[in-house]
């Protein structure tokens, strides 16, 4: 992030596995779970922050995109 001159809290991490959430959280930032990915993470709703998401299908990534961008979890 660093090196791209990003923060953490401007920067949302897409990603397909537990170890991709872990990896967002640990660096502060924010996560979309997409559930239709290699490593296919069945994540419950329980299981995400207010400030995190999930897809099922890459349609529905560019409302995710909207929605951090105006800052909506």
């Amino acid at each position: 992030m660093r090196g791209a001159g990003s923060t953490p809290e401007s920067a949302l991490l897409v990603g397909d596995s537990a170890i991709d959430l872990h990896t967002a959280r640990a660096a502060g930032s924010r996560c979309c779970i997409a559930r239709y990915g290699f490593g296919r993470v069945t994540l419950t709703s329980a299981q995400l922050s207010a400030d995190e998401w999930s897809v099922d299908e890459a349609s529905a990534l560019p409302a995710v995109f909207d929605a951090f961008s105006r800052g909506v979890g």
